[in-house]
Order: structure tokens, then sequence, then C-alpha cells
């Protein structure tokens, strides 16, 4: 079986669903079977590298919803993560262009390392949700990349 996931290291929902997709996976008696495909797709190409807005901000601007109603949608999104183990943080959160951090992992998929290509994927998704880091910055992508075994 092939899977194909397009995901955005600057979606929540899609460390939720990663670590669901994860633990099915894990109690799949034919997991050795499947192969998944990730690959690379931005939320908001538009994003500059750098935004100085608040996540709440950016969001009730960016979708014209009133900014309570973004902090309880980001709520509700923080337990979903929580039931997975995630610890949200959308207040640190820094809003950034994710097309850095993509190309860090295609050219991490080059290397052929699937387990450091994993361990980039997760440090990304923590570096920006749990740790309030900047996902477009180059210093931030190397240290990720290297913390994660590549060159």
């Amino acid at each position: 079986m092939n899977i194909d996931i397009w995901s955005d290291v600057a979606c929540p929902w899609c460390w939720i669903g990663k670590r669901r997709l994860d633990r099915a996976l894990a109690a799949f008696p034919h997991r050795d079977e499947v192969t998944v495909t990730w690959h690379s797709y931005q939320l908001d190409p538009t994003l500059p590298d750098h935004d100085d807005r608040s996540e709440a901000q950016y969001l009730a601007e960016t979708k014209g919803m009133p900014v309570e109603q973004v902090r309880a949608m980001v709520g509700h999104v923080a337990e979903q993560g929580a039931g997975e183990g995630l610890t949200y943080d959308f207040d640190s959160l820094v809003v950034a262009n994710s097309l850095r951090a993509h190309q860090v992992i295609q050219l991490a998929r080059e290397s052929g390392d699937t387990a450091a290509v994993e361990h980039l994927e997760e440090s990304l998704f923590a570096a920006h949700f749990e740790r309030g880091e900047d996902i477009g910055d180059a210093d931030t992508l190397v240290r990720l990349a290297t913390e994660a075994g590549l060159d």
C-alpha cells in the first residue's frame, strides 16, 4: 500500500495527523508493506520570511475571523495535540514562511537517511509549535538539520 501525504511543518493539524498515522502504522500487522511518501505543501506561500504578528493576529486577519474565535480554535487544536503528546504554545509561535524548512526537508530526503529525515521533520514541528523558534531562519534550520544527523 502506498500513502501519499502533503504536509506543511507550519500546519498544526499536520503534526497531529502525523502522530496519529505513526501510531496506526505501528499497530498495523502489515506495516512493512506500507510506503509513506511525504510531500511538501505550503499553506501560505505569500507569508514573508518572518511576520511580526502573533499567530492569533495572523489567522484573524487572513481568515477574516474575530481574534476570540481564533483563540478558541487554536485552543481546540492544542487540546487535540495534547491527546497525542504534543504541547502547542501558540502564544510563542513565530509566524514564518515555511519554504526554507521545506527546502531543507527535500535536501535531507536526497541523503536517503530516512531516520534523519523523520528526526528533522519532528524537530521542525516541535521547534515551530512548542518552542517558538523561527522555521524561516537559516541558522535555526542548519542547527535542526545538524542535530538530525545531516551534513
